[in-house]
């Protein structure tokens, strides 16, 4: 099934990467699960500690990228340029961090930007690597991203047309390859900020 692909450690190096994307989707099921109880334990809002990661995040990838290392799963480029990792880990904690509803309300939208983002990816990477035609990829893909809002829809009772507006969005953030803007960011931030304009003002948490 994987062809060769340009990932330290090979074929078990790119199923890493794979798999680390798709455990991206308990993230949010994690974070709005103990949120409450954190902030009741330590007596501060686990906001701060998306804070500390994001800084932490920064700061170990300067310092990765000055000493020249390529981790298992980084693409070989990712010697000279921050790693989808380092773009994903900032930018979901981004999404917790800033979606409307906080803590409270805000895994409507929060799970579905980032389940989009985990599951569509990888998907629609393995496709194109196995050469389908690039219709057939940009339709599995809006299939994917339209499923998972679908589902928010259903769950938590946000409106239907979101799937109809997140599919083509997502995928066409996902779509153009330019080295300086990695598609872990963009698959993340693009719907986090349409999210926020068109829901309105960011709640108080």
């Amino acid at each position: 099934m994987f062809k060769h692909h340009p990932t330290t450690g090979g074929t078990a190096g790119h199923i890493f990467r794979r798999v680390i994307h798709l455990c991206i989707a308990l993230i949010p099921i994690l974070y709005f699960s103990l949120a409450t109880p954190f902030t009741h334990f330590f007596q501060f809002s686990p906001h701060y500690l998306l804070i500390v990661i994001i800084v932490g995040s920064i700061l170990f990838e300067i310092w990765r990228l000055n000493r020249g290392i390529v981790l298992p799963g980084h693409r070989h480029h990712e010697k000279y340029y921050p790693a989808s990792f380092f773009w994903g880990s900032v930018s979901l904690c981004l999404v917790l961090l800033l979606v409307p509803g906080g803590t409270l309300h805000g895994e409507a939208f929060a799970l579905p930007i980032i389940w989009s983002s985990a599951f569509a990816d990888p998907i629609i990477g393995e496709l194109r690597s196995q050469h389908y035609p690039s219709y057939f990829t940009l339709l599995i893909g809006m299939l994917v991203v339209l499923l998972v809002w679908w589902f928010a829809a259903f769950w938590y009772g946000i409106a239907y047309w979101w799937g109809l507006l997140m599919a083509p969005v997502t995928v066409a953030v996902e779509w153009p390859k330019i080295s300086y803007i990695d598609d872990n960011m963009t698959m993340l931030i693009v719907p986090l900020l349409l999210v926020v304009l068109l829901h309105g003002p960011i709640h108080a948490h």
